[in-house]
C-alpha cells in the first residue's frame, strides 16, 4: 500500500495540564519517529500534585508554557488558545479528561478551523454514572482520532455508539530502555543481598511489595490485614511499601498495632531506577489490591508478576498486561480470602514455574508496554488522519 504526503512539514502540539517524568521516554520517541512533524509541547511546569514531578523541558525549543487556574478538579489554561492561534497546528493531541474546560473550548474550536483533533487518555471505566456517561459521550465525539491506554476501553466506546476505526489503542509506558539497563545487572546473589539488607532476621520468607504512592484508592490497608492473616496461618512472609502518600502514616499505625512492623519496610519515595529495579526484581509478586495503573508496568518489566482486583469497572487499564495466573492473577473484587489465596499460589511456585512466569511478565512489556511501541502506534495514528491512497 502506497501513500502521498504533501511534502510540506506538519505543526504537532500535545497539550497536557503538566507533563509527568515519566512520561519523557515516550516524547522523546515521538521527538524521533515523527519526522513529518515539528512535535510542540504545551504544559504548565507544575502538577496539582505536589509530590509528582514533571518534564524539565528547559533544553528544549519545542515547549511552551500556559498557566493551570484550577477550580478543583476542572482546570483552565490561560494562554492556550493564543498559543495554539499562533502556532497553527494542523493536529493537536489532547489529555482526554473531561475536566479540562480549555480542551472542551479549544477542541471544538481548532476542529471546526480544520485542525486534526486527537484524545489520548482513558476514553471512559464502564462505572460512570448516568451523568457522567452522558457527558462523558459528549466529550468524546469531539476528537477526530481517539489514543486509548487499552482494549477495554475501546469496546466500552464501541458498545456507545463509537466507531472502532476512529479508536487506536496505543497501551502505556515507563522509561523500557533504562530498565532493560538496570535489568541486564541483576542476578540471584544480588535478590538475596537486598533481603537482607531489609530483613536481616528473616531474608528466606517470601517477599510481597507494592510500588506507587500511598492512596485511598489502592486499598493498602487490605495488604496489611492479608499480612497480618497469612502470618496466622503459619505463611509468614515479608512486605515492602515503596512510595509515600496521604496513607503512610495509618498504614504503619496499622502494622503496629497488628504486631507485623518488623516484616514491612515502608521504602518511602524513590525516583532511582537502579534502586528501584533492585527492589522490585527481589519480590516474588507486587500486589495492588485496589486498581493497579503503572504499577504493573514498573512490576512487569523486573519480571515481578503483579496480583489485583478482578472488577475491570474500578481499574486502571494496565490490568490488560496481566493474564491470570501467567504474569499475575485476579483476586475476587471485595474478598480478602480469595486475595490470600492469590498471594499464596506464588508463593508456592517451584523454581522453573517462578523462571517461565518471569519471563512471561517482561515479554509483555517488550511486545506492547515500552515508548516505542507508543510512539510507533501514535505515528500511525496520524499517518490514517493525514496520509490519503493512491
Amino acid at each position: 500500500m502506497r501513500y502521498n504526503l504533501s511534502q510540506v512539514r506538519k505543526k504537532l502540539a500535545i497539550v497536557y495540564p503538566y507533563f509527568a517524568h515519566y512520561r519523557e521516554p515516550v516524547f522523546n520517541e515521538i521527538d524521533k519517529k515523527l519526522d513529518l512533524f515539528d512535535v510542540e509541547y504545551i504544559a504548565d511546569t507544575k502538577a496539582n500534585i505536589p509530590s509528582l514531578k514533571t518534564i524539565n523541558f528547559e533544553e528544549k525549543q519545542h515547549f511552551s508554557k500556559v498557566k493551570n487556574i484550577w477550580f478543583g478538579k476542572f482546570l483552565w489554561q490561560h494562554g492556550l488558545f493564543s498559543l495554539l492561534f499562533s502556532s497553527r497546528p494542523d493536529a493537536i493531541i489532547f489529555l482526554g479528561q473531561f475536566n479540562l474546560i480549555t480542551t472542551w473550548v479549544n477542541a471544538i474550536i481548532f476542529k471546526s478551523m480544520g485542525t486534526k483533533i486527537l484524545f489520548w487518555g482513558h476514553g471512559c471505566y464502564g462505572n460512570e454514572s448516568a451523568i457522567k456517561k452522558n457527558v462523558r459521550r459528549l466529550f468524546n465525539r469531539i476528537p477526530n482520532t481517539h489514543l486509548l491506554y487499552g482494549n477495554y476501553a475501546k469496546k466500552l466506546l464501541i458498545e456507545l455508539g463509537f466507531n472502532q476505526d476512529k479508536l487506536k489503542v496505543i497501551f502505556n509506558s515507563l522509561d523500557y530502555e533504562k530498565q532493560n539497563t538496570v535489568l541486564s545487572s541483576l542476578t540471584d546473589e544480588v535478590k538475596l543481598d537486598v533481603r537482607k539488607s531489609i530483613f536481616n532476621d528473616n531474608p528466606d520468607r517470601p517477599l510481597l511489595l507494592f510500588i506507587g504512592r500511598l492512596t485511598p484508592i489502592k486499598q493498602l490497608d487490605v495488604l496489611i490485614e492479608c499480612l497480618e492473616i497469612l502470618n496466622k496461618k503459619g505463611r509468614f512472609c515479608n512486605c515492602i511499601f515503596i512510595g509515600s502518600g496521604p496513607e503512610e502514616e495509618r498504614l504503619k499505625q496499622m502494622a503496629s498495632i497488628s504486631g507485623i512492623s518488623s516484616s514491612i519496610k515502608f521504602f518511602g519515595e524513590c525516583h532511582d531506577e537502579s534502586i528501584l529495579g533492585e527492589l522490585i526484581y527481589s519480590a516474588d509478586v507486587c500486589v495492588s489490591p485496589g486498581n493497579v495503573g503503572l504499577t504493573a508496568m514498573h512490576s512487569l518489566a523486573y519480571g515481578t508478576p503483579v496480583v489485583t482486583h478482578d472488577n475491570f469497572k474500578y481499574q486502571m487499564p494496565e490490568f490488560e498486561a496481566i493474564t491470570n495466573n501467567v504474569t499475575g492473577s485476579f483476586y475476587t473484587y471485595g474478598s480478602i480470602d480469595s486475595l490470600v489465596a492469590c498471594i499464596t499460589t506464588w508463593f508456592d511456585l517451584s523454581k522453573n514455574e517462578k523462571e517461565h512466569r518471569s519471563k512471561a511478565c517482561m515479554n509483555v512489556i517488550s511486545q506492547y508496554y515500552n515508548p516505542e511501541k507508543q510512539a510507533e502506534l501514535i505515528s500511525m495514528a496520524l499517518d490514517e488522519l493525514f496520509l490519503k491512497k493512491v
